[in-house]
């Protein structure tokens, strides 16, 4: 994690990412982050988190947020996911021992963030 933000700081510093991603970014991590200490943190009886399947972005523009996010985070696409409509991009340990990934997609008429043309983390 202190790889990952050093690069990100490193980024914003060098004029790669605007501030409003910067910040987007950093709460994207905070928020992954803090499931992993709520997963250590939980009780022995009930649901254990072990880990975090996907996270959903939905933005006006998907392929915009997949090139940035495969750019800047080396966040590449898993093999067939990009449909012209969304993009599943992996990060973490490889698929099968652990890894997750981010979903950018373009909203749709089920989907609650179709209404507006900011990009909004619907679901983790």
């Amino acid at each position: 994690m202190e790889r990952f933000i050093a690069d990100l700081v490193k980024a914003f510093e060098n004029g790669k990412l605007s501030r409003r991603e910067f910040c987007q970014t950093m709460a994207l991590a905070a928020a992954v982050s803090a499931s992993g200490d709520a997963a250590r943190a939980q009780p022995a009886r009930g649901f254990k988190l072990l880990g975090i399947n996907h996270i959903s972005y939905t933005c006006p523009d998907y392929t915009k947020a997949r090139d940035w996010y495969d750019s800047v985070l080396g966040m590449v696409p898993a093999p067939d996911t990009d449909t012209g409509t969304r993009a599943d991009l992996m990060f973490g340990p490889p698929p099968g021992e652990g890894g997750s990934y981010l979903v950018t997609r373009n909203p749709d008429s089920v989907s609650a963030a179709a209404a507006t043309t900011q990009a909004v983390v619907d679901h983790i």
